[in-house]
């Protein structure tokens, strides 16, 4: 061998096994030299990925063990190469090949296959049955579950699942094309026992017409005093009702205790007289509703409650989760989807505004999450809420419909002067001998919802709104919740 450090050769007269070769000479003198050797097996593993599609090719990667180093790989027939990576494949079968610097050789053929794919969305309701299809055609199927059951098509192109309790799904196919190499894919889904809904709803005491544009807006003072409550409030003193019959704030399949984190509310002003508004976006929050899916008794007019949710409702009436952003969910049973089509009506309720509910069950469609929702609009004129006899459910504002303000003391009605009425409600909460008072805070009896309980005012009080509601004329009018009894 050649020593490149003293410019000579040497005749090898031993080999130690099992190490890299050396070619130095031994302390650079004119001696016979040891040389190191590798005489292991050269020992070829790959690994692949599968062909998905024109843009999203398969390729194989080489790893070559043993031997005498000074790898180098080729694919097919083509040129050795010293990267062991091929990219830029189709489905079919690929001879690798690698060698050492002594030129020992090692093969091994690949089979790449075109990847199965299946549409599956990220999330499935409890009790849906779901089929899953893949895109391509091959030789054989083998399907597996794991968060559901399998009820057909274990060894076809389509199969059926069913997802009969939540937590978390892995829907996996194996398949093998025509040349023998083996695919698969898995998708993980989310098995949830909720709901959406996605209301929108006008509070009559908050409304403002913006006439530049024509569209509605709602004052947030409460937001912007600082006075909307972290806790929901509904169902806690005082807001409780038991009387009339025809509503109460129970929780159904819910547990009541929604919160919202502070920031949720984003911007805040200062407490006291120096009020500063903050941010004066649409999307601010206004206050807390009351949420209810009903279902019907067949034949009578009775609305049992299903599920309930409190959540928050924002100046441009859209009526949205704890989160501030995201559609209401609700808690459901297992249903199958025919099941949710028709079954539930909406109820939209607030602290001192009469309740409305949908004069038609509404339905509820799967979105491109996988999830069941359904949106309804109380503003718009042309959808119906559910009255009886004369009354009418909601008021007109320049084009929208709204709920009527002016329940102060919660017995889902509005009166100016019979007995209990919410006229002195408002008396009582100022002080009886100083109407000309103001209290500050959050208040049922602040039907304007500006953080100020009013009596005296003018058009701004809480007085003239109950007024407006009932009939400035017609004050001994009683306004009537318009809600169906619920047993």
């Amino acid at each position: 061998m050649f020593c490149k450090d003293c410019d000579k050769f040497y005749n090898v007269v031993s080999i130690f096994p099992n190490t890299e070769p050396s070619i130095k000479g031994i302390d650079c003198l004119e001696q016979d030299a040891y040389v190191m050797m590798n005489t292991t097996t050269l020992v070829l593993t790959t690994t692949k990925t599968d062909y998905i599609s024109s843009s999203e090719k398969a390729s194989i990667t080489a790893s070559v063990t043993g031997g005498n180093g000074g790898y180098k790989y080729k694919i097919g027939s083509s040129e050795y190469q010293v990267s062991n990576v091929f990219t830029d494949l189709i489905e079919g079968s690929y001879t690798i090949t690698a060698k050492d610097r002594n030129n020992n050789i090692v093969s091994t053929v690949v089979k790449i296959s075109k990847k199965p794919v299946f549409v599956a969305k990220p999330v499935v309701l409890h009790g849906i049955t779901k089929t899953f299809t893949t895109t391509d055609t091959f030789s054989s199927y083998s399907w597996s579950v794991v968060g559901g059951t399998i009820v057909s098509g274990n060894n076809s192109q389509t199969v059926t699942i069913l997802f009969p309790t939540m937590g978390n799904a892995t829907v996996t196919v194996n398949t093998v094309n025509s040349n023998g190499a083996t695919g698969t894919a898995s998708y993980n889904i989310e098995v949830t026992d909720k709901v959406l809904v996605d209301a929108k709803a006008i509070l009559q005491g908050a409304y403002v017409y913006t006439t530049n544009g024509g569209y509605f807006s709602m004052r947030d003072d409460l937001r912007i005093k600082g006075f909307i409550p972290l806790n929901q409030p509904y169902g806690k003193s005082p807001y409780i009702t038991t009387s009339p019959s025809v509503f109460s704030y129970v929780n159904v399949r819910n547990d009541g205790n929604e919160k919202i984190d502070i920031s949720v509310l984003g911007e805040m002003g200062y407490f006291g007289d120096n009020i500063t508004p903050k941010s004066n976006k649409d999307t601010d929050v206004v206050d807390w509703v009351y949420l209810q899916l009903r279902t019907k008794n067949t034949g009578v007019q009775v609305y049992p409650v299903y599920s309930t949710r409190s959540a928050l409702i924002l100046r441009n009436g859209n009526i949205v989760d704890v989160d501030g952003v995201s559609p209401v969910k609700f808690k459901v049973d297992a249903h199958s989807a025919n099941d949710l089509f028709d079954k539930f009506y909406l109820v939209v309720k607030h602290r001192n505004h009469l309740g409305v509910m949908t004069a038609f069950s509404v339905e509820f469609n799967e979105d491109t999450n996988g999830y069941y929702k359904t949106s309804f609009d109380f503003t718009d004129t042309d959808n119906s809420a559910w009255f009886t006899g004369s009354n009418t459910a909601m008021t007109s504002l320049q084009g929208y419909k709204a709920l009527k303000a002016g329940d102060a003391n919660l017995n889902g009605q509005v009166t100016a002067t019979n007995s209990g009425n919410d006229i002195a409600s408002l008396l009582s909460k100022v002080g009886p001998t100083t109407p000309n008072n103001i209290v500050t805070g959050y208040h049922k009896e602040d039907v304007t919802m500006d953080g100020l309980v009013e009596y005296l005012g003018g058009s701004q009080s809480d007085l003239y709104l109950i007024n407006a509601v009932v009939g400035v004329f017609t004050t001994s009018n009683v306004v009537t919740e318009q809600l169906p009894p619920t047993s």
